[in-house]
């Protein structure tokens, strides 16, 4: 797992959460790469992706 995060009221500040997670290490690598966005026991929990981008500077 390279990075794991419970998004909340407490953690954002904007509606919108910016993470950037850093994937130089698989550079030339063929890998598979899961995003999950899933409940932790709260009630009524949902959430959406805004955007999405693999970037290669």
């Amino acid at each position: 797992m390279l990075h794991d995060q419970i998004v909340s009221a407490k953690t954002v500040k904007t509606e919108w959460l910016d993470l950037e997670i850093d994937l130089s290490k698989f550079a030339g690598k063929s890998i598979n790469l899961i995003l999950e966005n899933k409940a932790n026991n709260w009630m009524n929990e949902f959430g959406y992706w805004g955007s999405i981008q693999v970037v290669s500077e």
